[in-house]
């Protein structure tokens, strides 16, 4: 088989670091002898078999899916197919639902993609807000902008009771690594669509309703993701090992999670106005999980010293934290 990897305009060829030809359960994998060059695959012969491409450029990872392939001995293939961009941690995610590893000019750069699965964490095939569209999930997106700086959970005064009866709380180790009941995107709907949420749940209402940076009609929207969820994103862009990740416990020292998210999210242009970074205080980000009826799941940041770094904990509902958007796509 003859591979020329070009552009979708057709003439612009694409430098490719590798490429993986999967016929069957066999897989070759090539080097390219330079960039930009044709390359050349010998397969043996196949009978209807499925035939599995991905190509790692400098653009991104792209893959090709095709069943009920045959190839006889003696033949030669020149391929030619469209590839599908591979979703990928760090990736710039637009308000188009399109996706890239560098800004691409004319296109509105909302979040970065935090965490790839098609699981429970990135909400794989909850029913959209329009009630009609059933998620194929990819993965969670960090929205690059706060929906509010500043923003209380719970309105002070309100009777002391779990906000949400029929969600298991989060308060040990444990909770954070459970992989059911994690949907941020329930969490966060059953309060912002509550009477007077605006008032009574300040951030997961905010959260739900951000719109500054719009989001795809084809994603979930902006959610204030579980506690489950910022353990993926910061395990996933972040580079946290999961081991690290305990229960009320200062970890990752060095801020490696904190500069992994900022330097992806700088992709999209200059701190400050492309993108809201982390704070170098002690701040927390809020979860849609509660910890107790007065207490919610909250990620503390502080960059401020050597002693201290991430710590996934809980706070009460009525203080202020940062209500930091994601959406499922």
């Amino acid at each position: 088989m003859k591979f020329t990897l070009k552009k979708q305009d057709g003439t612009t060829p694409v430098s490719a670091t590798s490429l993986t030809v999967k016929v069957g359960s066999t897989t070759y994998n090539v080097t390219p002898a330079a960039a930009a060059s044709d390359i050349f695959v010998a397969v043996r012969k196949a009978s209807n078999k499925t035939v599995s491409l991905s190509a790692n450029t400098a653009t991104g990872n792209f893959s090709y899916d095709k069943t009920g392939i045959t190839f006889e001995n003696g033949k030669y293939y020149a391929i030619g197919v469209k590839m599908t961009r591979i979703p990928t941690l760090g990736d710039l995610y637009y308000s188009d639902g399109t996706f890239s590893t560098t800004l691409e000019e004319g296109k509105t750069p909302i979040g970065v993609i935090a965490y790839v699965g098609t699981d429970a964490f990135s909400e794989n095939g909850v029913t959209l807000r329009d009630g009609t569209t059933t998620l194929q999930s990819h993965g969670l997106v960090l929205c690059l902008k706060n929906a509010a700086g500043g923003v209380v959970w719970r309105r002070e005064g309100m009777l002391d009771i779990t906000d949400m009866i029929s969600e298991p709380l989060v308060d040990d180790t444990g909770d954070l690594k459970r992989t059911s009941n994690v949907s941020g995107y329930a969490n966060t709907k059953f309060l912002a669509e509550k009477t007077d949420a605006a008032e009574d749940y300040p951030a997961p209402y905010k959260a739900w309703n951000y719109s500054s940076l719009p989001a795809p009609s084809s994603t979930t929207g902006w959610f204030l993701p579980s506690m489950q969820q910022w353990v993926k994103i910061f395990t996933g862009l972040g580079g946290l090992n999961d081991s690290d990740v305990v229960w009320r416990t200062w970890i990752d020292k060095n801020w490696s999670s904190i500069h992994n998210l900022e330097t992806a999210m700088a992709k999209a242009g200059t701190k400050g106005t492309a993108y809201d970074g982390f704070p170098s205080w002690s701040y927390g980000l809020w979860s849609s999980s509660e910890s107790t009826a007065n207490v919610a799941g909250v990620v503390m940041v502080n960059t401020s010293g050597s002693s201290i770094g991430v710590m996934f904990s809980c706070t009460n509902k009525v203080f202020t934290e940062i209500a930091r958007p994601v959406l499922a796509f």
